[in-house]
């Protein structure tokens, strides 16, 4: 089976606070993009370019030719719709039709009758499969998919037959409300209307598919936003041959079932709130009992603390006191809840390592059984961040909040505002609100304050989330599905909630019925929801294999390497860079004549052309002297925290997926945009 991946162009979401950018304006050109195959290591990679055969490798295998300019990215195409591979050039395609928008990969470009034809085949191992008429392909030169944001107040996706149809229906999203309802409920699809994303139920965040882009231009709505038009594809692989993971069958689950964990404090006078969790889960427990949905919900505990290399007397810094497993059995949660008990040592600063409990309950739980995913953190003091050298994780807040969002699992915050605490309020609420952003801008984040540090109302709105939780449950298994009303301001938590556990309810019932998105040929629509434009409709992610990856974590490691060698002569820092790259098969003389990081080739042309602006990567000799020593330490940790992101995401192996015979190391991953250096 051939290898499927994706294209896709730019034009997507503005991200808050990280100075990402989008195309705009009428389309042009488009620029070199990033791909998804490294040369093998140690072999030197073929030198055509400009159409001629690929030079053989070092290694004696052919290999297919380099984009025009490139060192190491091969050229690749998407084939048509209704494309046949030939045997030779000029001849008629043979066999089935191929896939549409199977990526290619070339070896030979030639003249034939006045029509250039491209051998092309499926992996870079230098396997041909046959010809193709260029006519009968498009370049493919990016990395970037299209992910369709979670459903949490936002309408199906309206593709749509033209430019002009997105624009009228973005100048009036009544009209497009009525058009959508028409469409779903009343069999009366308007003629504009080419196809829609699966109403009753999502598309999984976990599944695979394909959204390449054609053409992007920027409008603005009616309020004066900016929408990106975009002309897509959209190609489900569906029953494709491809691996997922290690190969191991997914489990599917015909039930909704949720896990709640509780990652509570137990540093010193935080034994009343470890006491009230236990009494509120117990309470829980009995009312879920008395609905028979007891099998369906289940409770874990983790317990944090601070350094105990600095504090020995503290125990641990963090440790599961109760699994999941454990916690499905009323009394098991009881019993082991009973037995926690907060520290009497202090630790050495006022703020402890939440990041380090909420990290435990990420990795350390097995979340396999539960389509309802929620961790709370509780708490009266803020989190080490990356720039404690005590803290365990060495992430911040923005790279721990992505580790639980690639498992599905919401975070929420909550932060008793104790008088103790009182200076540290300030801190510790700018990070929770971090921590537990969400996408959809009704939502805004899940910070929880408690004023006074309440235990009673505390324990009150613990319980208030688990109950709308354990509604939920008994709704799916009833097929009770009630949508939050998309044009309301969500501000109660009991409302952020329920958005919540809808866009899980929704994500479950795809997976349960198999739903995929839908297969066309070309079809134009929006980044933002059309019958709400204040609504993301699409995440960008780009795609990269596992030597990419880990190729950019190690020149990430590099770079800090090299900037904390010379944090006493800052002026040494792209020397040390430059005779660091030689162990990376990296060229020290790109970081001559003022060049910044991006430019020099010190990290993978992968990453070449993508469309975002970074401060890491457009940092230069002149930029590095110019900042103080606190702003280059936070250059420091911000990449070091990145590179601990990276990490988990090669740790997460049920998300890597692999085509045809790919080998493990061309394995994909969908890496969001948002996380680049």
């Amino acid at each position: 089976m051939l290898a499927i991946v994706a294209l896709a162009l730019v034009g997507l979401l503005v991200l808050a606070g990280g100075g990402y950018w989008l195309f705009s304006g009428s389309p042009k050109p488009p620029q070199e993009q990033a791909q998804s195959d490294p040369p093998p290591e140690k072999t030197k990679p073929p030198v055509a370019n400009d159409g001629t055969p690929g030079a053989l490798a070092s290694d004696g295998g052919e290999r297919p030719l380099l984009m025009p300019g490139k060192k190491s990215l091969f050229q690749r195409v998407l084939s048509k719709p209704e494309a046949r591979l030939a045997s030779q050039p000029g001849e008629a395609g043979q066999g089935s039709e191929l896939p549409a928008f199977s990526v290619l990969y070339v070896y030979r470009r030639q003249e034939h009758g006045g029509q250039t034809w491209l051998e092309v085949g499926a992996s870079s191992d230098g396997t041909r499969e046959g010809w193709l008429a260029a006519a009968d392909v498009s370049d493919w030169k990016q990395s970037l998919v299209l992910k369709f944001t979670e459903r949490s107040g936002r309408s199906p996706v309206m593709f749509l037959d033209s430019r002009s149809a997105v624009e009228q229906y973005l100048a009036d999203p009544a009209q497009a409300r009525t058009a959508l309802h028409q469409a779903q409920f009343e069999e009366r699809v308007a003629l504009q209307i080419v196809a829609l994303e699966p109403a009753a139920s999502a598309i999984p965040q976990e599944q695979f598919y394909l959204l390449p882009i054609f053409e992007s231009h920027e409008t603005f709505d009616g309020n004066g936003a900016p929408v990106q038009l975009l002309n897509v594809a959209s190609i489900d692989p569906g029953d494709a041959e491809r691996v997922v993971g290690d190969g191991s069958p997914r489990i599917q689950h015909d039930k909704f079932r949720t896990g709640i964990v509780l990652v509570v404090d137990t540093s010193v006078s935080m034994q009343p709130y470890i006491d009230r969790v236990a009494q509120v889960v117990d309470e829980l427990h009995r009312q879920i009992a008395s609905r028979g949905d007891l099998d369906s919900v289940s409770f874990g505990l983790v317990g944090f603390r601070s350094n105990v290399d600095k504090t020995p007397g503290l125990e641990y810094v963090s440790r599961t006191l109760v699994s999941l497993e454990e916690g499905s059995d009323p009394q098991r949660f009881a019993e082991l809840a009973r037995q926690v008990r907060a520290t009497n040592v202090s630790s050495h600063a006022f703020n402890e390592d939440a990041f380090a409990g909420v990290m435990e309950a990420v990795e350390g739980m097995d979340w396999t059984p539960y389509s309802g995913r929620l961790i709370l953190l509780v708490t009266d003091a803020g989190a080490l961040r990356k720039n404690d050298p005590l803290s365990r994780t060495q992430m911040n807040e923005a790279e721990v909040r992505e580790a639980a969002l690639r498992k599905q699992i919401k975070v929420y915050a909550l932060h008793l505002r104790t008088p103790v605490g009182r200076d540290n309020h300030g801190f510790a609420e700018q990070q929770y609100r971090s921590l537990t952003a969400d996408a959809n801008p009704q939502i805004g984040d899940l910070y929880i304050p408690v004023a006074d540090g309440a235990v009673e109302k505390f324990g009150q709105t613990v319980k208030e989330i688990g109950l709308i939780f354990a509604e939920l449950v008994n709704k799916v298994a009833n097929n009770q599905v009630q949508a939050p009303n998309q044009h309301q301001s969500i501000r109660s938590i009991a409302a952020k909630t329920s958005a919540i556990g809808y866009a899980m309810q929704m994500d479950f019932l795809g997976r349960r019925a198999a739903a995929q998105a839908p297969q066309l040929v070309t079809a134009w629509t929006a980044d933002h929801d059309l019958t709400n434009p204040s609504l993301p409709a699409f995440q960008v992610c780009v795609l990269l294999t596992k030597l990419q990856l880990n190729d950019l974590q190690q020149s990430l490691k590099l770079i800090v390497d090299a900037a904390r060698r010379t944090q006493s002569s800052p002026k040494d820092f792209f020397q040390e860079i430059a005779s660091a790259s030689a162990y990376m098969s990296r060229d020290p003389s790109g970081l001559s004549q003022g060049r910044n990081l991006a430019e020099s080739g010190i990290l993978g042309e992968y990453l070449e052309g993508l469309p975002y602006r970074s401060k890491s990567l457009n940092m230069t000799q002149e930029l590095w002297l110019s900042l103080s020593v606190a702003e280059q330490q936070d250059y420091i940790d911000e990449l070091e925290s990145k590179i601990r992101l990276y990490e988990t995401f090669h740790n997460d192996i049920a998300h890597w997926v692999r085509f045809g015979d790919a080998q493990p190391g061309d394995a994909l991953y969908r890496v969001p945009l948002a996380t680049l250096p």
